[in-house]
């Protein structure tokens, strides 16, 4: 019989559907979540959901029953181990697993969001409460993993958790055979400059993000308009408004992106976009663990400029495979783009070891290779 293995997370625990389709031979596993939208996509995969509730926010009464939710969910279907996933969720679902006596818990942190990143009474508060939660969980868990080591040091200085009970796994893995240039002929290299009437000689500037305040658009698009009059770049825009986030964008805000770059909202065809594009912008001020989309592009050998932020910088080694700039600093990333538009050498050079890092560190076969070894480790030493 195999052992049954639930994943938590929030509204987007659909992510881990990759994780969850190549761990299948060897664990029973199931999907807990916040959105109430997954169920037919979980069952076509062969898996079950669950559905709870949870306010992104703080949200005390929300909080406890959300708890209280998950308690029930573990204790009527008793999984052997519990992975959660998210900043709130990693949180609220290891607590609840450890008050429902699971008896392997683990929680990956996702990255900071803006915890650590603003100052102020309100920012300090968020803090002070989200460390108590997590300190709470850190106690419940058998292992805490990190996406990259400026977040695993952060949680060990700040004392939440004991630097022996936790790992770094870094991000939960892409398909590099699906993002690799060498897939697309001259013809599909194109398709999006031909969809969107773009001419082969422009410089094709691109950024896939959620479009919210923090992950640096307004930026991007400041850097557009800086750039505009030179003639030769374009920049393209992909994903779609972000209504639940307090940084969410102002309608006049919506309107200057609008007028400032291509925005294609929400698209499934990144990888054809990608081979359409020149450079990979992502000017973010968000505490990422490790941004999906900055190793896609570099998986299609595209050369990198981003903040110089944890998460980033586990991707991009500044002036090897990109170059890592300021935080809120659209001047930078119109030096970057300049530099990088002006040498094809530099690009090529970019890509090519950006390309070998996605290989050799962030596919996904060795995210799932070392998944369940540490799935393994823990449940052996719980039989001991």
């Amino acid at each position: 019989m195999k052992t049954k293995v639930f994943l938590v997370g929030g509204p987007d625990i659909d992510a881990r559907l990759d994780l969850m389709r190549r761990l299948q031979d060897k664990f029973e596993l199931s999907a807990v979540g916040s959105n109430p939208n997954l169920y037919d996509l979980f069952d076509k995969n062969g898996s079950n959901y669950y559905y709870y509730s949870f306010a992104q926010h703080i949200n005390p009464l929300n909080d406890l029953i959300a708890i209280i939710k998950l308690i029930n969910i573990f204790r009527e279907e008793k999984p052997a181990l519990v992975h959660t996933f998210g900043t709130k969720p990693c949180a609220l679902a290891r607590i609840a697993a450890g008050l429902a006596n699971v008896p392997i818990i683990i929680g990956t942190i996702t990255g900071l969001g803006m915890l650590y990143r603003k100052d102020g009474f309100k920012y300090a508060i968020i803090r002070f409460f989200y460390e108590i939660l997590q300190k709470i969980a850190s106690h419940f868990s058998d292992l805490t993993i990190f996406q990259n080591k400026d977040d695993r040091k952060k949680f060990i200085s700040r004392g939440i958790v004991r630097a022996e009970k936790t790992e770094i796994i870094p991000g939960s893995g892409i398909l590099t055979d699906k993002f690799n240039l060498s897939r697309f002929n001259a013809i599909e290299r194109n398709q999006i400059r031909e969809e969107l009437s773009i001419s082969q000689d422009s410089f094709v500037v691109t950024m896939v993000a959620r479009i919210i305040r923090a992950k640096g658009v307004l930026d991007f698009c400041d850097t557009a308009n800086a750039l505009k009059e030179e003639g030769k770049f374009i920049f393209l825009l992909v994903g779609s408004e972000d209504e639940g986030k307090l940084d969410k964008l102002s309608p006049k805000e919506i309107e200057y992106i609008r007028n400032s770059v291509i925005w294609l909202k929400k698209r499934k065809d990144i990888d054809h976009i990608l081979a359409s594009s020149d450079l990979f912008a992502y000017p973010t001020n968000y505490g990422e663990g490790l941004p999906r989309a900055l190793i896609e592009a570099g998986s299609m050998e595209l050369p990198l400029v981003a903040t110089d932020l944890p998460g980033c910088r586990a991707i991009i080694d500044g002036g090897v495979n990109g170059i890592l700039i300021p935080p809120n600093n659209s001047a930078y990333l119109v030096q970057a783009i300049r530099c990088i538009a002006a040498s094809k050498t530099m690009r090529q050079n970019f890509g090519e070891i950006s390309r070998a890092k996605a290989i050799s560190t962030f596919d996904i076969k060795h995210i799932i290779k070392k998944t369940e070894e540490v799935y393994m480790d823990l449940l052996e030493n719980s039989l001991k």
